[in-house]
């Protein structure tokens, strides 16, 4: 695997604060219209205020959620260390499945399921909550992982820890 995992992390960190860019846009549009005139109950049952508050709202705690994976991955970045030996918060792990296909995952605590395309190859960013993320962690290189996706039991083997 030829990743350079400082890049592949800051690449990361670009786009969580891309979207936090869209996040803090959108948290603005929502309480300016909370906030308009023409938002204000005219009769009892009018919740075009209460919807657009609660959209707000809403829109503020993903501001914050990116806040906070940013931040979270900016100290990954600082301590993370090629080479290692066993998977951890902040590995980037290669594995291979069942059908043979080679995967690549970014082990973090935030931002699980975003996928980044990085050196021609594909790496999604998996929580440590999740479980992919739950069986790779303490593993090793030549490990095979056992996980389940709803009903469905699924086997990688790890082939190289970054």
């Amino acid at each position: 695997m030829h990743i350079d995992k400082q890049e592949l992390i800051q690449s990361l960190i670009a786009e969580l604060q891309q979207s936090l860019l869209n996040a803090v846009q959108a948290a603005k549009d929502a309480h300016d219209l909370a906030t308009h005139d023409q938002s204000k109950a005219e009769t009892q049952y009018d919740t075009v205020a209460i919807e657009a508050a609660y959209l707000a709202e809403g829109q503020s705690k993903r501001v914050e959620g990116f806040k906070q994976a940013i931040a979270d991955w900016k100290m990954l970045k600082e301590k993370s260390l090629n080479g290692e030996a066993v998977v951890n918060v902040g590995s980037l792990v290669c594995v291979e499945n069942e059908q043979e296909q080679v995967l690549y995952y970014l082990l973090g605590n935030e931002a699980g399921g975003l996928k980044l395309q990085f050196d021609d190859k594909c790496v999604t960013v998996i929580s440590v909550l999740s479980p992919i993320g739950k069986a790779l962690l303490g593993k090793e290189i030549d490990d095979e992982v056992q996980f389940k996706v709803g009903n469905e039991t699924r086997l990688i083997a790890i082939l190289e820890i970054h």
